[in-house]
């Protein structure tokens, strides 16, 4: 294929790319922070892996299993895990609960 016709396609392509890019008017100002604040809760909120390792820990049993369920509109993980008396216990853990039990 001709350098030329490379280029073009070059070009296009990268135009095409920088349309696609949306930019928030002025008046979303609002909705930027609130997606801001939404953003830092996330990043606060303990992970499903934090939570079982907490549980592992704490216990120091195997972690069965591992899910992430809503009640009352928070999300809880649910972790299963074995302790070393050989009995199943079941712990849930708020995700947003930084505490270490």
């Amino acid at each position: 294929m001709p350098m030329k016709i490379q280029v073009s396609i070059l070009a296009l392509l990268l135009g095409c790319a920088a349309l696609s890019v949306e930019a928030k008017p002025p008046h979303k100002q609002q909705e930027r922070g609130n997606d801001e604040r939404v953003a830092q809760e996330q990043d606060d909120a303990v992970s499903l892996d934090r939570a079982a390792a907490q549980v592992r820990r704490n216990t120091r049993g195997r972690v069965l299993s591992a899910d992430t369920e809503k009640h009352n509109g928070d999300r809880v993980h649910r972790i299963k895990v074995l302790t070393p008396e050989g009995r199943v216990r079941v712990i849930n853990v708020d995700e947003h609960d930084k505490g270490d039990r």
